[in-house]
């Protein structure tokens, strides 16, 4: 993630653009992932939470810990 301190105004219009995406331009990789979720299950999941979320976890399972946690923040 790139953060950006006091930008000068020109440069807001550049930050603040997003790239557009049609159904069309995502479709064959949600099919992807859908038919590898489909066929792998968890394992497929973890692939794709390297992939996307660049995060490797150890268990895909929320333990009693973090949801007492989360109990907690609420």
């Amino acid at each position: 993630m790139k953060k950006y301190y006091d930008p000068d105004r020109k440069e807001w219009d550049d930050i603040l653009s997003r790239p557009t995406f049609t159904v069309g331009d995502i479709e064959d990789t949600v099919n992807e992932v859908f038919l590898s979720v489909r066929k792998k299950g968890d394992d497929a999941v973890k692939e794709y939470t390297e992939k996307f979320d660049r995060v490797s976890l150890a268990s895909p399972l929320v333990g009693e810990k973090e949801i007492g946690e989360a109990e907690q923040a609420i």
